[in-house]
Formats: structure tokens, C-alpha cells, sequence
């Protein structure tokens, strides 16, 4: 079946193979070593392991690749995977648990840690990209405390509830906010949710050296976004210099590449 659709990619003009080998020693190690061998991979400037059950989604290169092209630091990710039959299958639906239990202690450990230890430094590290769920956005200052030269940072925001209030401590302010940073973007279109406006103000307010601050409002009533610009508006700016970049999210895909229609705040 794989090697017909191969063919059927190919004969499109595609440039795909399909290849096997004649054993299993050192199972998938094994197959990857085998496979960076062949002669065409020079050619390949990433390479992406799929188990031959999996069914990525058609986007997933365009949403993974971008974390590699835009930090030189990072040489890996890895992406979460579940099962499509989970509500079909009692089987699959208990190994569907079993992995989310896992992913679950896994973060709750993260959380504790957080909450009780200093997280160690990483005075090398001067771009971010992180992915917060709300109940974990309050520990953002303990995370930007250990970048102490951060220029950089990129958020994406998960699970925003409406009205959840969001505390981030302002007593200590991370050292990364009073000398070094200088972007932060958040790249998740925000609509105005308590939290999100508290995050916006949090940055503006405490980051001395700020150049670009930027941001993404989802598109809504025209009275809703001049509510949400106000509400910027109204922001002390700990930075003179710092430019507030105020994108609208696109129709069509849901991001905030190609706009439109911007705002810029000085």
C-alpha cells in the first residue's frame, strides 16, 4: 500500500521513493541509520520519522518545521500523537489513557518543580519559543528569571478561559526584562480575554529595553478590537523606545503573516 502511493506521488512529478531493508537490527535507530546512508540524502535538509500506522496531518511540516528554521539551537521536535479510533476502539481508548496519564504526571512534576525549585540558568539562551496553557502562564516569570539574556521571545497561548484571572508576579523582576529583552511576540490571536490583556500589560510595563512588541487581535466586532486598542493605549510603557505592533488575524488561515490591516503605537 505505501509503496503504491509512493508511485502514485512520483508519477505526479513528486520527488519520492520508497525503499525497505532486508533486516530490523537496531529496530527504528536501525532504520534511521540505514536510511541516512543513501545517497539522495544530502539533498534533505530535515528529516521527519514517521511510525507507518501514524496519519499526520497535512500541515504538520508547515507547523513543526518553522521551530527549527527560526533557532539554530534547537535540533529536534517532537510532536504529540493520539489515536483517531480512541472513541471506537475500548483498546485504543485504555492506550489513549494510559499515554495522556503519563503526559499528564509528566507536566504536574514540571508544575511542582516550578513552584518549589529554581529552575537552573541558561545564561546562553537568547530565543524562546514556548507554548503556555493557562494554569501555567503565572510561572512565566520564574522561567524568564532563569534566561537572564534573553532578546527574544515568541509565545503561543492555549485554553484562555474568558474570564480567568492571571497573576504574574511583579515583586522580582526576571533580569532578562531589565537589560536584554528587546522583542516579544505573541503569536496566538488574542480576543480580549482577561489573561491575555494582564500578559500584554505585564510586558509593556516592566520591559526596560524593549524595541517591538507584537501582537495579534482576533478579528471581531469593529467596536470589540477599538475596546482592546484602548485598553493598550492606557499601558505605562516601562521602554520609550518600545513600538507596539498590533496585527489583525486572517481570514482565511488564521494567521498573522499576511495582514491587511495593523497598528502601530509609539
Amino acid at each position: 500500500m505505501v509503496e503504491m502511493e509512493c508511485q502514485r506521488w512520483a508519477s505526479k512529478g513528486i520527488n519520492i521513493r520508497y525503499q525497505i531493508r532486508e533486516n530490523r537490527v537496531g529496530y527504528k535507530a536501525g532504520a534511521l541509520k540505514e536510511g541516512l546512508k543513501r545517497s539522495y540524502v544530502k539533498h534533505c535538509e530535515y528529516v521527519v520519522i514517521f511510525d507507518a500506522d501514524f496519519q499526520p496531518e497535512p500541515d504538520f511540516l508547515r507547523r513543526s518545521i518553522p521551530f527549527l528554521v527560526h533557532n539554530p539551537n534547537i535540533a529536534l521536535v517532537q510532536a504529540r500523537w493520539r489515536f483517531v479510533n480512541s472513541d471506537e476502539c475500548l483498546l485504543t481508548r485504555m492506550q489513549e489513557m494510559s499515554l495522556d496519564y503519563h503526559f499528564t504526571v509528566e507536566q504536574e512534576v514540571i508544575s511542582l518543580y516550578l513552584k518549589h525549585e529554581p529552575l537552573p540558568q541558561f545564561p546562553y539562551l537568547i530565543r524562546f519559543h514556548a507554548v503556555f496553557y493557562n494554569s501555567d502562564l503565572g510561572k512565566l516569570p520564574n522561567i524568564l528569571q532563569s534566561c537572564p539574556n534573553l532578546k527574544s521571545l515568541v509565545l503561543e497561548l492555549e485554553e484562555f478561559k474568558e474570564n480567568e484571572v492571571l497573576v504574574l508576579s511583579s515583586s522580582s523582576i526576571p533580569e532578562c526584562l531589565r537589560s536584554s529583552l528587546e522583542c516579544v511576540e505573541i503569536r496566538t490571536p488574542i480576543r480580549g480575554a482577561v489573561a491575555e490583556i494582564e500578559l500584554v500589560k505585564y510586558f509593556l510595563e516592566n520591559s526596560a529595553v524593549l524595541k517591538k512588541f507584537k501582537m495579534c487581535l482576533r478579528r471581531g466586532r469593529m467596536n470589540e478590537e477599538s475596546n482592546i486598542l484602548m485598553e493598550l493605549l492606557r499601558f505605562r510603557r516601562c521602554s520609550p523606545s518600545c513600538e507596539v505592533v498590533v496585527q489583525l488575524e486572517e481570514l482565511k488561515e488564521g494567521s498573522c503573516e499576511s495582514m491587511k490591516r495593523y497598528y502601530n503605537f509609539f
